[in-house]
């Protein structure tokens, strides 16, 4: 869409070309959606803006131009937002092939854009909970959304409901891997989804909006609740950190900020980020009707929770020190793991692979652990097990030789292996 001449108009704005301005077959009907859940009206009718057709050629072709000079002005990448519904079979003739419409643009866009900046980054929004309906779009982008492993993840680990979660994990990653020049990308949500915080808290069995932090008012159980909250969105952070791919933050999870969809609107999910204790620099800058009272009184602050060891911000950060130190876990493939008792719910272990150019392997062995007491597992005799990494304070990487792992409750560890 494009904007508009005046508020409430769904007439372009004065300095659109008249040649596009004035010709009708550019624009979407020039209705507003009234009905959300109608898929007709959401792709056919205008969002508040005058809306584009499409599946004209010279609209196209003027896209095509528009990103060309973008990547001309040194634009790096970007991101395409609800990329299955350029051409949607509900405003097609039936029988119309729409996946092979939408996949063809992208296609086109892309390596129009490769010709000007060859490493131009495309990364697309295809909102679907299925694997099989994500990965079709893989060959227009560099990555895309992994909505199907974000849609578990949070609410498995939070419930700790695991058992078949490794399993899940696999299938999804497979799915998406198995494309050329492509990775996929991992999430625990996003701006139109109720936050992971608020979704762990919630399946702890405590207010999914006031925060992680402990009030002196809370009760052992809660006290005890939020604790258990707090170290499971840990192993959620380090399970999707870990996983072949991108992982990317929605703003204030790598601090706990909670948010749900409240009064028939997103905006409590888009509460503003906390630096301070104090708050003097996080405005309040929505409706109060519009979000849930007192949401995030308890979540604290980047400024307290730097100085915590323990807190979920520096858990994101020392997962950033992981990635930015091992090219094993950043390109490494995928390989489930071997080893006898590192399958089950308590001890979720994969392997990352890396072939290197120099004809060489670099091997780590991830471990997660959902437990609530220490874990404790053999090294296979044939092989050499050394500590890269882990989530608890303090332990640090070690040329030590393991015969066994032993993990803490909801620790994950990282380990450099070779066989012998």
């Amino acid at each position: 869409h494009l904007a508009q001449d005046n508020p409430g108009s769904l007439n372009p704005h004065p300095s659109v070309p008249d040649k596009y301005k004035n010709n009708p077959y550019y624009w979407k009907e020039k209705k507003e959606v009234q009905n959300w859940n109608s898929r007709y009206e959401v792709i056919n009718y205008c969002m508040g803006l005058p809306g584009l057709n499409l599946n004209h050629p010279e609209v196209k072709n003027e896209i095509f131009n528009f990103l060309d000079d973008l990547v001309r002005c040194g634009v790096g990448g970007f991101r395409f937002d609800a990329a299955k519904h350029i051409f949607d079979q509900n405003e097609l003739p039936n029988g119309t092939a729409n996946m092979s419409l939408n996949k063809d643009f992208w296609v086109e866009l892309r390596n129009a854009a490769r010709k000007i900046k060859p490493n131009v980054f495309f990364i697309g929004e295809v909102l679907n909970k299925q694997i099989p309906s994500i990965g079709p779009y893989a060959p227009g982008f560099d990555s895309l959304w992994d909505f199907a492993t974000e849609d578990i993840l949070a609410a498995s680990v939070g419930s700790g409901s695991t058992a078949s979660l490794l399993k899940t994990l696999k299938r999804n990653v497979d799915g998406l891997t198995k494309y050329d020049d492509f990775v996929p990308s991992y999430l625990l949500s996003n701006h139109d989804m109720d936050r992971s915080i608020s979704v762990i808290l919630s399946k702890c069995g405590v207010n999914a909006t006031d925060g992680l932090g402990i009030s002196p008012e809370d009760p052992i159980e809660t006290v005890q609740a939020k604790k258990l909250a707090l170290t499971r969105a840990k192993t959620a952070a380090s399970l999707y950190h870990t996983l072949p791919g991108l992982p990317w933050v929605y703003y204030g999870e790598e601090i706990g900020i909670t948010g749900i969809r409240y009064a028939n609107n997103d905006i409590s999910r888009r509460d503003s980020m906390i630096w301070t204790k104090d708050r003097k620099l996080s405005p309040k800058w929505q409706n109060k009707n519009q979000m849930v009272r007192e949401q995030n009184k308890f979540t604290p602050s980047v400024e307290e929770q730097s100085s915590d060891p323990n807190s979920l911000l520096n858990h994101y950060r020392n997962l950033s020190a992981l990635r930015a130190s091992s090219e094993a876990i950043r390109k490494g493939k995928y390989k489930a793991s071997t080893w006898p008792g590192y399958g089950g719910a308590a001890m979720m272990a994969f392997f990352r692979e890396l072939e290197k150019a120099d004809g060489t392997k670099e091997t780590v062995f991830v471990v997660h652990s959902t437990s609530d007491i220490q874990e404790t597992r053999a090294v296979p005799a044939n092989v050499t097990a050394t500590l890269l990494w882990s989530s608890v304070p303090g332990k640090t990487a070690s040329e030590e030789k393991l015969t066994s792992i032993v993990l803490e409750p909801g620790e994950s560890a990282v380990f450099n292996v070779i066989e012998l």
